[in-house]
């Protein structure tokens, strides 16, 4: 080829990029368009090459000539293959070659040598030059320096592969499993754990090897995170190949897409076989003694309406250290859980918004606050708090604080494996050769308070961490073979250890360790929490055998058969026998013929299901032959199929109660007697005093009439008295007489009414009741009616509430009701708008009712006066005999009731009575 055909060949190759420029923006070039396309060249960020078919180079741009650091003399005229790669032949992978060959573009990475041997990696794309007849006649070559580029992905696999050796040794099962449950990758821990290679469990769906499922697992915290892009968790229990069942924890981190979608999880699995059996080996224990000590699972505590605490158990004060003597009330418990004034009071308005909402009885609401216990130390409570029906409250306190982990989101593939690090339960390290530290996770800070920045060596932690020398020795051991461990297909070394954290708490960790790559990586587990549930474990059951054998009540236990397996010592001295002595004997040996009948009946029914705690009496027989009457309290136990295997029961000795309860029967029986006699007495006296009663009153109606005649015949005998004498008979006629007559009838009238109120008292605890269902709203209206001229003339309001159902006599309930409104309207105050209230409650083997008014008030003084016959409290303003509260009184009685009234001068007074349920409820004289 000729040089003319060469530079036409090179203009026309140089046109090729510029084909797409407008054809107006040319027309404006002022300069050679040979000039400017050469221009255009050197000012690309790549290298071109202009190469004919015998691979000797034509152009060379600015780039180009500056990567080989050579000038355009240096390089026209020479191969390629020697110039740019230092070969003595055509480079195998040139894509030129291919280009000419195939008359399209080729392209190829490679590396570039230049004259001092220095590479460097670079990506070649060759485009065709063909001749006006279609012959190929050379090449044009892009060289793109890629080596930034190449030292990136050397470094990110360089990452990678640091990150993928700590998963592999991490004591945690780890697997990467994509959006339909298919299991992506698995580290040899979580292979091992299911004893097979991970290329048996790669490809196949985690539900099936993991748990023998067919389907997705109901729990899998994975659908949770694919769904909500955020981590989760669960508790379970999976299936090894042996078909063994251990516990797990699975926390699930989202993986995702280049659309931002959830792609996948990965999944970390900690075995918590031993912490669940602690816990149920806790749970075991407090189950065996339920019935001797208030052991729930949480802190609970009681509040009356005033609030005031009623009750604290034990595992409130076991969390919190109060007792009800350090906290009496809700004030003080304030006072004392939030010292912080700030966070004291947006506590105390959460709980007051709680209230003002209007919590229904017996709606559970739940609050989550920090409290500062009574040795100082912060735990975040959960409070779970029910209104009872009687105006109690009702709190549960679960600490939550080991539960609260902080949870981070995993962003790129290289945070990834970090961000697991960071999110492990468990603390991790790793140091260099030169015993440097390069990382800890977050979890090591928060367990131990120390930063890579305070403890910068291995030798820092062995100084920090154990500062006895003995157990600093041990550990140096222990860090030798955790340096000589390489193989990855035995479990790390592992030992327990105590460690001393940087805020001076103990904390026991169990140690792993492996060497990675030259790095000395280190796993702490912290087993603190374990080591303090083992520990309150032996204390329990020492705290509960020492209650058991001190306690004042008998404790025993049986078997199915009703053989004594177990008694403590106050049984021994309840029957005088010793503890071998009764072991092993069944109860009955100990039981009179009576108790053995009823002891006999009571495990038939056990035998059969029943599983009925009533308490029952058992009389038993002692050594030396006394007997002893207790109160039997049963637990009775049975397996899983429903099957009675025995029972404890509980014995509390009720002999002197019993010997005390004959005596109060035989007390009532003669009060009942003398009651009847009274009543008969007051009968007889009240029916005779009526005859003198009734003379009286005859002669005086007598003595009226016969003064009438003399007072009409008196002014015929006046003229034959003196005058002295005339005015005398006079004022003794019309004026002394009449008045001893007048007040001799009225005192008549006077005690008739007294003698009439005393029959119809004796009437009233003679006369038969009549019990019936009585609905009481509709008794009470009537009876409110009635009185409905006072009630609207005073402006009184009276407000009713939905009043319970009793069994009663409805003549005796209409008085007692009645009587009681009839004074809440005749002593209202005048100076203020009265208020009536009538309420009522069923309260077990009673009903109460409550009257009450904002009236005068009783004084204290006068109280005892309230219910005396013929005896009236405060001003006597009004009409009455003061019999009225003596009926109600007796009427009250009369059904097992009891009525008495709290009053307040000036305030008002409250008449509460109640009426025994039909159960309780027998008839009697009063």
């Amino acid at each position: 080829m000729g040089l003319v055909d060469k530079n036409m060949v090179r203009e026309k190759t140089l046109q090729a990029p510029l084909r797409a420029t407008d054809s107006h923006t040319r027309k404006k070039l002022s300069f050679p368009r040979a000039v400017s396309y050469r221009t255009l060249a050197d000012n690309i960020k790549h290298g071109i090459n202009l190469i004919d078919v015998d691979f000797n180079i034509h152009m060379v741009n600015a780039v180009q000539r500056k990567n080989f650091n050579k000038s355009k003399r240096e390089l026209i005229g020479k191969k390629c293959f020697r110039e740019f790669e230092k070969r003595d032949a055509v480079c195998p992978h040139c894509p030129g070659v291919k280009a000419m060959a195939t008359g399209k573009p080729a392209e190829v990475e490679t590396e570039g040598v230049r004259d001092d041997g220095s590479r460097f990696h670079v990506r070649l794309q060759a485009f065709p030059i063909f001749a006006e007849d279609g012959a190929t006649t050379g090449f044009i070559e892009i060289v793109e320096d890629i080596s930034e580029r190449k030292q990136m992905e050397q470094k990110l696999h360089e990452s990678e592969e640091k990150y993928r050796s700590l998963v592999e040794n991490i004591k945690l099962g780890i697997s990467l499993i994509d959006a339909d449950h298919t299991i992506i990758m698995i580290n040899p821990a979580q292979s091992k754990r299911f004893q097979k290679p991970a290329s048996e469990l790669i490809g196949k769906k985690c539900y099936q090897v993991f748990e023998g499922r067919d389907t997705v697992c109901p729990h899998c915290p994975g659908i949770q995170t694919m769904a909500t892009g955020r981590p989760a968790e669960a508790n379970t229990e999976v299936v090894k190949n042996d078909r063994a069942r251990f516990h797990v924890r699975l926390q699930t981190f989202p993986i995702f897409g280049e659309d931002g979608s959830a792609s996948g999880f990965i999944e970390v699995c900690e075995d918590i076989t031993k912490r669940v059996q602690a816990e149920e080996a806790i749970r075991a224990s407090e189950k065996r003694f339920k019935m001797l000590a208030e052991n729930a699972p949480f802190g609970i505590s009681i509040m009356a309406p005033d609030r005031h605490f009623e009750y604290f158990n034990p595992l409130f004060t076991e969390i919190f250290g109060y007792t009800l003597e350090d906290i009496p009330d809700k004030a003080t418990w304030i006072t004392h859980a939030y010292p912080d004034e700030e966070y004291r009071n947006s506590v105390f308005s959460l709980w007051e918004k709680d209230l003002a909402e209007g919590v229904k009885i017996g709606d559970e609401n739940q609050r989550v606050f920090t409290v500062r216990c009574k040795d100082g130390t912060d735990k975040i409570i959960d409070f779970r708090q029910v209104y009872l029906k009687d105006g109690k409250q009702y709190l549960t306190y679960e600490d939550i604080t080991a539960r609260i982990q902080a949870e981070e989101t995993l962003r790129e593939s290289e945070k990834q494996f970090q961000t697991i690090m960071d999110a492990a339960p468990i603390a991790i390290s790793w140091a260099d050769t030169d015993k440097k530290f390069q990382y800890f996770n977050k979890k090591f800070i928060d367990l131990f308070g120390y930063t890579i920045k305070e403890m910068p060596t291995v030798a820092d932690w062995r100084r920090l961490a154990y500062p006895e020398e003995a157990e600093r020795k041990k550990v140096v051991s222990l860090t030798s073979a955790f340096v000589k461990s390489h193989d990855q297909e035995k479990a790390p070394p592992s030992a327990e250890r105590k460690v001393t954290c940087k805020d001076g708490s103990i904390r026991y960790v169990e140690i792993m360790g492996v060497n990675v790559a030259n790095k000395l990586v280190a796993m702490l587990n912290d087993i603190t929490e374990r080591k303090q549930m083992e520990e309150q474990l032996r204390q329990s059951e020492e705290r509960f055998r020492k209650l058991v054998e001190t306690m004042r009540v008998g404790l025993s236990a049986v078997d199915a058969n009703g053989v004594i397996t177990y008694v403590n010592n106050q049984i021994c001295k309840m029957l005088g026998y010793s503890m071998g002595e009764i072991v092993g004997h069944p109860t009955t040996d100990f039981q009179d013929e009576e108790s053995r009948k009823l002891q006999k009946e009571m495990f038939a029914k056990r035998r059969k299901g029943v599983k009925d705690p009533t308490p029952y009496e058992i009389t038993w027989v002692t050594k030396d032959g006394r007997k002893v009457n207790t109160i039997l309290t049963p637990t009775p136990g049975f397996n899983v199929a429903g099957k009675f295997t025995g029972s404890f029961a509980i014995f509390t000795d009720i002999t002197e109660r019993k010997q005390m309860e004959k005596r109060l029967q035989r007390y009532a029986t003669e009060m009942e007697r003398s009651n009847e006699e009274v009543k008969n007495f007051a009968y007889i006296v009240s029916h005779d005093l009526r005859v003198p009663l009734v003379n009286l009153k005859g002669y005086s109606d007598e003595l009226r009439t016969a003064l009438g005649v003399i007072g009409a015949n008196f002014d015929a005998v006046l003229p034959q008295l003196p005058d002295e004498k005339r005015s005398e008979v006079a004022l003794a006629l019309h004026e002394d007489v009449p008045e001893a007559l007048e007040f001799i009838t009225n005192s008549v009238s006077l005690m008739d009414s007294f003698i009439n109120s005393v029959l119809l008292l004796a009437r009233l605890g003679r006369r038969d009741l009549k019990l019936e269902p009585l609905d009481m709203n509709a008794l009470v209206k009537p009876i409110v009616e009635g009185m409905s001229h006072q009630i609207q003339e005073k402006g009184i309001t009276m407000t009713i509430d939905s009043l319970p159902e009793v069994v009663a006599d409805r003549t005796s309930m209409e008085q007692i009701v009645g009587n009681i409104l009839g004074n809440a309207v005749k002593y209202l105050d005048h100076e203020r708008p009265g208020e009536i209230e009538i309420t009522g409650e069923a309260n077990g083997g009673e009903t109460v009712f409550r009257i009450r008014d904002n009236g005068r008030g009783i004084a204290e003084d006068d109280m005892d006066k309230v219910f005396a016959p013929f005896r009236r409290a405060g001003k006597q303003d009004t009409p009455g005999e003061g019999m009225g509260l003596s009926y109600v009184q007796t009427l009250v009685r009369r059904h097992n009731g009891r009525i008495w009234c709290e009053s307040e001068i000036g305030k008002g007074t409250t008449f509460i009575f109640t009426i025994s349920n039909p159960s309780e409820q027998g008839v009697r004289h009063a």
